[in-house]
């Protein structure tokens, strides 16, 4: 597959992801929220439906024996850091999402503000990670958050 092929996937993943991601806050309120549907019993029914469609996707897709020897190579401070990951990105996330939805009245502005974690992903992944960002990159960025910036004025 030549360059220009992958990038044009990669552009039509990101832009699949970006109305996945649009699409999560107004399908949570509906169902959740305006069903009176507590958020322990969301957590429990989405975590247990995340694990059955994991588990479902891991041995369809790959030998199951490759992945339990690859788990049991793990080292126990790389699991930790991953269950401290998980519990942060996945756990915490959850609950704070679930309390500005329920909460708030202007979902849109919601998302318009959850909308600067590119900012954040820049600057970790320069810092971090160790990435060069191009001009071009850096101009897109800096006109999206205009965008963003004239929709609070």
């Amino acid at each position: 597959m030549d360059l220009i092929a992958i990038e044009f996937n990669i552009l039509l993943i990101a832009i699949s992801l970006a109305v996945i991601y649009a699409i999560a806050p107004i399908t949570y309120k509906l169902l959740v929220i305006h069903n009176n549907i507590s958020f322990e019993t969301y957590l429990l029914l989405s975590t247990f439906i995340l694990f059955l469609c994991s588990l479902f996707y891991s041995l369809m897709f790959h030998n199951y024996i490759d992945i339990l020897t690859e788990i049991t190579k793990i080292s126990s401070d790389l699991l930790l850091l991953i269950i401290i990951n998980i519990f942060i990105v996945s756990f915490i996330s959850q609950i704070l999402f679930h309390y500005a939805i329920k909460h708030t009245s202007k979902l849109s502005l919601f998302t318009i503000i959850t909308g600067f974690y590119p900012l954040i992903t820049m600057i970790l992944s320069i810092l971090f990670l160790k990435e060069k960002i191009s001009f071009k990159i850096l101009f897109g960025f800096v006109i999206s958050m205009i965008g963003i910036i004239i929709i609070f004025i």
